[in-house]
């Protein structure tokens, strides 16, 4: 087919990741309290993906303090393989502080100790891997992508601290890969964006009043958080493809399927939805997604057979050329 518009305009649903969070699953029944300005994230997150990475132990040897720089080593196992790492961080002893030390087996800390033997700082070692730069500490594999909204007032972690999901993973995690540890990142959805394109090539497509009205009826009736939630959910799964998940993981998008209906009864003809781990050097990825900083996910949502997809371009003559990666709509 040569490609046909059914509007001279037609628009897509962009949804972007804000701010995030990566706590590690000891951390939702902790009793320590976040900084304020990662609790008023921690507040809006209701997307969260389960993801692991290589566990991270410190070498027992003592670090080595020299000329304001700490230096030891870090351990970790990839395909059953040691992977030893050394890491290097500016360092300065505070002033009731006498020694450093690393923790008993299985070493998941260095810690200072004060002159009574009593500990005053520590570093975790997943903290510490990062000053090793070794990739393997960045690139975050995704096992599982949930969300948790009820009314906006249910937050990713209220969701996680019952979640059976979560703890299936780790009983998995510990029998089937026991060098790797999990963490669970946290992200916040709140708002979208409207994408348009016009062509008046197509001479058959409807312009005027009618498609005037159409876009009337875009901007006065917003998509709400609920919706917003859901799509970012639904897209992450069928993008990603998690091990874990189920629902939307082969067949997003689909004619029949509710979580769509607010795009198909604006006519919405694309939609996308982007997560970037702002202002960090960590990637995502899954078996079928490279690691990257930035991902984003991108749907055509009509019947491509009938009328173009948001992401598919045609000049009227030539075969249509749809972006790369763009997922096509199932009938």
């Amino acid at each position: 087919m040569a490609g046909k518009r059914k509007y001279v305009s037609e628009f897509s649903v962009g949804i972007t990741s804000e701010g995030w969070l990566m706590i590690t699953p000891d951390q939702l029944h902790a009793d320590g309290k976040m900084r304020e300005e990662h609790q008023i994230i921690s507040d809006s997150c209701h997307i969260y993906m389960i993801c692991k990475r290589p566990k991270a132990t410190c070498s027992p040897g003592t670090p080595t303090l020299e000329d304001g720089y700490l230096s030891g080593s870090i351990i970790s196992r990839v395909s059953g393989e040691e992977v030893l790492s050394e890491y290097c961080f500016p360092f300065e002893f505070e002033e009731e502080e006498c020694e450093i030390k690393v923790a008993p087996y299985p070493h998941r800390k260095i810690y200072t100790i004060n002159s009574d033997g009593e500990e005053v700082r520590f570093w975790p070692s997943d903290i510490i891997a990062l000053h090793t730069g070794s990739k393997i500490y960045f690139e975050l594999e995704v096992l599982y992508v949930g969300q948790a909204y009820a009314e906006g007032k249910r937050t990713a972690i209220d969701r996680l601290k019952s979640h059976s999901t979560l703890q299936k993973i780790l009983a998995e995690t510990m029998y089937d890969y026991p060098d790797d540890q999990v963490f669970i990142v946290m992200v916040q959805y709140d708002n979208y964006f409207l994408t348009s394109s016009f062509s008046g090539r197509d001479k058959e497509a409807i312009a005027g009043e009618e498609d005037n009205l159409r876009l009337k009826s875009i901007i006065s009736n917003p998509l709400s958080l609920k919706e917003i939630i859901c799509l970012s959910e639904a897209a992450l799964i069928r993008y990603f493809q998690p091990k874990y998940n189920e629902i939307y993981k082969n067949n997003f998008p689909s004619l029949n399927q509710k979580v769509l209906s607010v795009c198909f009864g604006l006519d919405f003809s694309g939609l996308s939805v982007e997560i970037e781990l702002c202002d960090s050097p960590f990637e995502l990825y899954s078996d079928g997604i490279k690691a990257r900083h930035h991902h984003t996910a991108a749907f055509n949502l009509v019947d491509e057979s009938e009328r173009l997809g948001f992401f598919t371009f045609s000049n009227g003559v030539d075969i249509p050329k749809t972006m790369d990666g763009t997922i096509s709509m199932k009938k």
